[in-house]
């Protein structure tokens, strides 16, 4: 076996490890998984894994850091199509509201993040979530030059819209809420998140 054809082996021997422990770890409490466990899941000795991940800690943490390569490259995908800004941050809505139904072990993975995040994940979690923001802020930053959104705090708007956004598929698809809001179009939401609650020209202070 050449170089090259070890250096891929060993690739796929630790992303067998991180996709098992992803399924482990979004299934039952952190500190309720054992590296055995793990082991067992993957198909490798334990020993196996500790060649490249030195604890229960590091192993949790390149875990939350795959799955949030394939969320930052789905929104990514949604902000480079679309002609416009705000046809960008429909794609966005409609991608967050499918990933809420297709990916909830990494929903499930970042509740139980947020649980031990003192101890593991604060720093990079934090960043990859400045990173997210600063991508839709551009997108934002975009509308305003071109006179589709009127003038504002972009960062400010990211954060909301984004939060928003996670905040209402959350209840509909990881509670699995009938009574949510599944029976909502996006373009219902999108018109309510860019055009507000006042008509125009209406007092509102």
């Amino acid at each position: 076996m050449d170089q090259k054809e070890h250096n891929s082996e060993k690739v796929d021997k630790k992303e067998r490890i991180i996709r098992a422990a992803l399924e482990i770890f979004s299934s039952k409490l952190f500190h309720k998984v054992s590296m055995s466990e793990v082991a067992v899941a993957s198909g490798v000795g334990k020993g196996t894994i500790y060649l490249y991940f030195d604890s229960k800690e590091s192993l949790f943490r390149e875990v939350i850091k795959y799955s949030y390569s394939f969320y930052y490259e789905a929104l990514k995908e949604c902000l480079e199509a679309g002609n416009s800004a705000y046809e960008k941050l429909k794609e966005v809505m409609t991608m967050q509201k499918d990933f809420m139904q297709t990916q909830k072990r990494f929903i499930y993975l970042l509740a139980e993040e947020k649980l031990i995040g003192s101890l593991l994940l604060e720093d990079e979690a934090f960043q990859c979530q400045q990173d997210i923001i600063e991508m839709v802020r551009e997108v934002i930053d975009e509308g305003i030059e071109k006179g589709e959104f009127k003038i504002m705090d972009s960062t400010l708007a990211a954060k909301v819209f984004m939060g928003g956004i996670a905040a209402l598929w959350y209840d509909a698809y990881v509670y699995e809420n009938d009574k949510a809001l599944r029976q909502y179009s996006v373009d219902e939401i999108m018109n309510i998140i860019c055009h507000g609650f006042c008509e125009p020209g209406a007092v509102t202070g």
